[in-house]
């Protein structure tokens, strides 16, 4: 059985993980509508790793389909190193 204090901290988690995730989802919608390098300072850092990992895994698993694949990841990698 649970106390009030218990169940207080578990709607604080839930609430914590629903704000994570409304955010994430913010921020990865702005990824592709704004400059990368405006995109990195507009978001907190764990949204910025998360959606850049997002994005960066979607790349590379595209650019191993195709015959220019290792243009995509350099092209990427250069994005990265201009930030």
């Amino acid at each position: 059985m649970q106390g009030m204090v218990e169940r207080w901290l578990l709607q604080v988690e839930e609430m914590m993980v629903d704000s994570v995730r409304k955010v994430l989802g913010e921020s990865h919608a702005a990824y592709s509508e704004t400059a990368r390098n405006m995109w990195v300072l507009e978001w907190p850092g764990q949204m910025v790793i998360c959606t850049s990992s997002i994005y960066w895994t979607a790349e590379v698993s595209d650019a191993f389909k195709t015959p220019s694949g290792v243009e995509v990841i350099n092209n990427n990698n250069n994005n990265n190193n201009n930030l």
